[in-house]
């Protein structure tokens, strides 16, 4: 990978995101996995509380990582593909870009699996989407994305799927998949003018849908199996004498942090 240049200047949206990820990281390695584990269930993981009202968390669940080599692979990437972005794009348009993958590539993974994962790389394969599309009106993004970039993204999505069918590791690999279509598309709606307004219908029209899971999950049977959950849960916390825990937080802490982004 070319690694772009990285200052406070010209890219303090990436900078500060890393700084942020990894000062966040810090904090669970120095108060043990409890922390990890408490950080995830009551403030900032991909839980189904997002479905009580507590819309930050697709966005906050990005942030934490399961361990350092998790953090470490995706703080390369966004090295690499953020700088990129917010050299091009500029750092509002590059902030707004990452909060609208964040939400787009972690919430079809809580529709779908009911999963509660943690990590950056559904925004990472987002930007290499958006790159993929952008090289080829803009040569001096190519240096940043070339053929080789590629099939080593490639390769990483299928081997996050081998893994998780083999029962290796369980990767969030809808995040990842969401987070690549939503950045293309983003990137078809701004440099392909021929069809721009049906691209920016597509991705309004799919964004929307994806969204609306956060108001409206009464359908999914992941909602259908969480709510099973509270209800089990509240029915063991009155059996052993102790008040049910609020919106889930007395869920077994192995299944918050069950999926990696």
């Amino acid at each position: 990978m070319f690694l772009v240049q990285l200052d406070f200047r010209r890219t303090p949206v990436t900078l500060s995101l890393m700084a942020l990820m990894i000062a966040l990281e810090i904090v669970c390695i120095a108060q043990g996995s409890d922390a990890r584990n408490e950080l995830h269930k009551t403030h900032l993981g991909l839980t189904g509380q997002v479905w009580e009202g507590e819309y930050w968390r697709p966005l906050t669940t990005t942030l934490l990582h399961g361990g350092l080599m998790h953090l470490a692979m995706n703080m390369l990437a966004f090295a690499v593909f953020g700088g990129a972005v917010e050299h091009d794009l500029g750092s509002p348009r590059t902030a707004a870009v990452i909060v609208f993958l964040a939400f787009v590539s972690s919430l079809p993974e809580l529709a779908i699996w009911g999963a509660r994962g943690v990590g950056f790389s559904g925004v990472v394969f987002g930007l290499f989407g958006w790159l993929m599309v952008a090289r080829h009106r803009k040569p001096e993004l190519y240096v940043v994305c070339p053929p080789q970039t590629v099939t080593l993204m490639t390769c990483w999505f299928l081997l996050g799927i081998a893994a998780t069918a083999g029962g290796f590791w369980n990767i969030a690999n809808t995040a990842h998949g969401a987070g690549w279509l939503f950045g293309a598309l983003l990137g078809l709606t701004m440099f392909r003018e021929r069809r721009r307004v049906w691209w920016a219908l597509a991705t309004s029209l799919l964004a929307t849908l994806i969204l609306a899971t956060m108001f409206l999950p009464q359908g999914l049977p992941a909602y259908k199996q969480w709510r099973l959950e509270q209800k089990q849960e509240a029915e063991r916390e009155l059996e052993n004498g102790t008040p049910p825990a609020p919106n889930g937080a007395g869920q077994d802490a192995e299944s918050e942090t069950g999926r990696a982004p």
